[in-house]
């Protein structure tokens, strides 16, 4: 029980506003819906079914499911079932803007300023249906908002110049800020009792909430100093 539907769209700008300014934009965004099997890689009802004992079978002989019913010698529900009364699922929203600026005020001599963005908002939800005939009537239900944003600023200056067309020389020097910024929030709670009345406002025992926010930022400087002899 996988899924990943996903929408994006992107736009680049470039522009040659005269002979020595440059300058350029960048957009891209995306949507997806994301769908995971609640058991994980480490689980037989998940990554590892593989080392399921083959001799048990979903299936009875008659070719019906044992779908809400545990599975003969096996005593466990099928996957499907598992899958279908335990479901999680996601939806993330992503925006990553990039502009810049460029100038040649004479030949050898390059200023730029580049800014981009990158953000994300991804909401999950996780329940465990009350129907679910291993813990019926004891629903459960989890949301978890996450949100991050990071940008950077860069600017260099790049200056090239030869010497009788077999000296080249090209010097470099720049500065470059970024941050990120990330907080979250969860809440979880059980007593559900109805697949119809999974909110959180519906949940009556075990309830919490939990909170995370962090942030850092860098202030960078750098240079270069190249030189090849004719080519």
């Amino acid at each position: 029980r996988s899924g990943f539907d996903r929408i994006t769209l992107r736009s680049n700008i470039t522009s040659k506003v005269n002979k020595w300014t440059t300058v350029g934009l960048n957009l891209a965004g995306g949507y997806d819906r994301r769908e995971t099997n609640g058991w994980g890689s480490n689980s037989t009802n998940g990554g590892l079914s593989l080392l399921a004992p083959p001799f048990y079978t979903p299936i009875d002989e008659n070719g019906n499911e044992y779908y809400d019913q545990t599975i003969p010698g096996l005593g466990r529900y099928s996957p499907r079932y598992l899958a279908d009364k335990n479901p999680s699922k996601g939806k993330n929203q992503q925006f990553n803007p990039n502009a810049f600026i460029q100038v040649q005020p004479f030949t050898g001599l390059t200023l730029r300023s580049q800014a981009g963005m990158d953000y994300y908002n991804y909401n999950i939800s996780t329940q465990r249906l009350p129907s679910y005939l291993g813990n019926l009537g004891k629903g459960t239900t989890a949301e978890e908002h996450q949100q991050g944003v990071s940008r950077t600023i860069t600017n260099t200056i790049e200056y090239k110049w030869n010497l009788q067309n077999l000296h080249n020389f090209t010097v470099l020097g720049g500065q470059e800020f970024t941050d990120f910024n990330y907080e979250s929030f969860n809440a979880s709670g059980g007593g559900l009792t109805d697949d119809r009345l999974i909110l959180l406002s519906a949940t009556t025992i075990d309830k919490a909430v939990g909170q995370t926010k962090y942030a850092y930022a860098y202030n960078s400087y750098f240079g270069r100093v190249s030189y090849n002899f004719n080519n």
